[in-house]
């Protein structure tokens, strides 16, 4: 994922992921961190609370 982001110029991965994911650690682990928080409102009342996480490539 990394290499094909970089051949197409871009210098930083970025995902989402819910607040309440235990997988934050391991993302933390593998060079992402906490770049900012969103909400995003889905349909029928539900609510996306997510981290987006960011790191260079």
């Amino acid at each position: 994922m990394a290499s094909e982001a970089r051949k197409q110029g871009s210098l930083t991965l970025c995902l989402n992921v819910n607040r309440f994911n235990k997988a934050i650690t391991f993302y933390e682990k593998m060079g992402f961190s906490i770049s900012s928080e969103v909400n995003i409102e889905l349909e029928h009342g539900y609510m996306m609370e997510d981290y987006v996480m960011e790191r260079s490539i």
